[in-house]
C-alpha cells in the first residue's frame, strides 16, 4: 500500500503509518543499533579516551563512531565481535578527529604568524622581526 509518495508500513501493533524507512525492518534495525550502543558504549568511550589527546576529542570520536556504525550497520556480517568492529571504527575516528584538530591548530598558528608579520609597520621593523626570529632555536622558529 502506498500513501502518496511515501511507503505505508505496519508497526508491531498492526497499525499503519507512513514514513520512509520506518517499516518493520527499520524498527528492527533501530533496536539492533540501540542494543549495540547499550552493550558497547562504555568500551568504545574507554578506548577513545585512552587514544585521544583531549576528552573533547575522545567524545567527538565516540559520537562519530556511532554515526558511522549506524550508517554501516547493515555491512556488519557478524563474523567477528561487534565490540571489535566498533573499536576498529573508533580507532579510525580518533585518527580523523586528531588530524582535523592538528590541521585546525596549524591553520590558526599560520594565521597568527601572518598577523604578526603584517602588524609590523615598516620594512625596518619586519627586518628586525625576521632577525629576531632567525635567532630562535629551530624548534621555536618552526612554531613562528
Amino acid at each position: 500500500m502506498r500513501n502518496g509518495d511515501r511507503p505505508v508500513s505496519a508497526d508491531q501493533g498492526g497499525r499503519f503509518r507512513s514514513g520512509r524507512g520506518r517499516g518493520l525492518l527499520g524498527v528492527v534495525r533501530e533496536r539492533r543499533f540501540e542494543q549495540l550502543v547499550r552493550d558497547h558504549q562504555h568500551a568504545v568511550r574507554a578506548y577513545a579516551r585512552s587514544m585521544a589527546s583531549t576528552p573533547a576529542n575522545a567524545d567527538d570520536a565516540v559520537q562519530e563512531t556511532f554515526l558511522r556504525a549506524w550508517r554501516y550497520l547493515d555491512s556488519f556480517r557478524g563474523d567477528g565481535s561487534s565490540e571489535g568492529w566498533l573499536i576498529r571504527i573508533c580507532r579510525r575516528c580518533v585518527i580523523d578527529v586528531e588530524t582535523r584538530e592538528r590541521r585546525s591548530a596549524d591553520a590558526s598558528a599560520a594565521a597568527a604568524a601572518e598577523a604578526v608579520w603584517h602588524a609590523a609597520e615598516g620594512p625596518d621593523e619586519r627586518g628586525e622581526t625576521m632577525a629576531l626570529v632567525a635567532g630562535l632555536p629551530p624548534d621555536q622558529r618552526e612554531v613562528v
